[in-house]
């Protein structure tokens, strides 16, 4: 158990190679008859409750989504749920559902969360090099504008040294990022996948598990760069048009991982992000036996049909 004294060059390398939003995500045809799987403390223990600000990095949001809509952050000009990077403007709906699905996953969660919308990607942008250019200016979007946690989906080959100083102006701020380690079935301790890859201690890189709690076989891994691994596959969650259905991939992984982030943050004000990252780490358990013990994941989340557990944690506030 963890107590109450838990101390406290220009832009592309590879670009051509980076992938923007590499979702790997499918419909599944199950019917929707359950909720969306919790996150729940396994001894709940919630005396505070912050409001914790998520900036959800994808494809916008259904703003008017009956589960999501008392949910999304307000600029302090009063217009604005965050921002569309691909036409520069402060319409933030969904056009694909990838974002709107992952804003239901994160809203799971039992903290007090507002969801800032910050669009980089929809169907219309077929230029790799744009979405990556919008994903810097999402990533300055949420540092400027005082995110708590960045929920960033999406990845590719190319490093950057642009998205590299973003991501440590985050480290020095406290912001943590949670981040998908790619679908790609590879190692990326040999054949990094980006921002997963970069060894930050703010950054969360997280893999995906199988409906059997084994690692998926599209789940990019890795014994060094991928912190723990979550449920991923045939996840239930928001759709546009107040609908509901099933997506598989890291993306859904993360989203839970950022829940998590989000719960203890919200019970635990105090704690600094580097506090927060052993907490999830620690709450979590290991298997070497994912796909072998050398490039196994670190841990993995308990989890249940409906629940995803923090097994071990008990809040330090306690």
């Amino acid at each position: 158990m963890i107590g109450g004294s838990l101390k406290k060059s220009f832009l592309y390398i590879t670009l051509a190679t980076i992938t923007g939003l590499l979702f790997s995500c499918s419909f599944n045809s199950k019917s929707a008859d359950n909720s969306i799987p919790k996150i729940i403390f396994s001894k709940p223990a919630i005396k505070s409750k912050k409001n914790i600000i998520v900036a959800v990095i994808d494809t916008g949001i259904d703003v008017n989504h009956r589960e999501l809509k008392g949910s999304l952050w307000t600029a302090k000009d009063g217009k604005k749920n965050g921002w569309n990077f691909v036409d520069n403007n402060n319409n933030v709906n969904d056009d694909i559902g990838h974002g709107t699905h992952i804003a239901g996953i994160i809203k799971s969660s039992n903290a007090n969360i507002t969801l800032m919308i910050l669009k980089y990607y929809d169907s219309r942008s077929d230029s790799q090099k744009n979405a990556f250019e919008n994903s810097l200016k999402a990533i300055r979007f949420a540092i400027d504008n005082r995110a708590d946690i960045i929920n960033y989906s999406g990845g590719g080959r190319g490093s950057s040294s642009q998205e590299l100083a973003l991501l440590k102006e985050a480290e020095s701020k406290g912001i943590i990022v949670v981040t998908a380690a790619g679908n790609e079935s590879s190692d990326i301790d040999t054949t990094p996948y980006y921002p997963a890859s970069y060894r930050l201690s703010n950054i969360i890189s997280v893999a995906f598990l199988d409906g059997k709690g084994k690692l998926a076989k599209e789940s990019n891994y890795g014994a060094s760069t991928v912190d723990v691994a979550a449920p991923g596959e045939d996840i239930y969650s928001t759709l546009p048009g107040n609908k509901h259905g099933y997506l598989t991939g890291t993306s859904q992984a993360t989203a839970y991982v950022t829940a998590m982030v989000a719960s203890i943050k919200s019970a635990n004000p105090k704690l600094n992000y580097k506090e927060i990252k052993k907490l999830v780490l620690a709450s979590s358990y290991k298997n070497n036996n994912l796909i072998g013990k050398v490039v196994s994941p670190k841990t993995i989340i308990a989890s249940t049909i409906k629940n995803i557990y923090i097994a071990k944690a008990q809040l330090a506030n306690n």
